[in-house]
């Protein structure tokens, strides 16, 4: 496996990751920010909080091997990206 394949897993990764947590994010929370218990009840909640933690579960477990096989590529990219920025 090359960078450009693994960079695609990872982007795919993050970006189920991110949709399954705006799920999360979308049900009605209570005056403190919280989600009331009664909505955690919910089976729709439940289902959506099942997705969210095996979509970043994955997504920790694939980072875990990608960042340390891909490190050189990954600050490189880092770099390009926040020289074009300093310019």
């Amino acid at each position: 496996m090359n960078y450009a394949e693994a960079k695609k897993i990872a982007d795919d990764l993050w970006a189920a990751s991110s949709v399954s947590s705006k799920a999360i994010e979308a049900f009605p929370k209570g005056p403190m920010g919280l989600t009331p218990d009664d909505v955690r009840a919910t089976p729709e909640w439940k289902a959506a909080k099942a997705l969210a933690d095996h979509d970043f579960a994955k997504l920790r477990a694939w980072n875990g091997f990608y960042v340390k096989a891909f490190k050189k590529e990954i600050q490189a990219a880092r770099n390009a990206k926040y020289s074009s920025i300093s310019t």
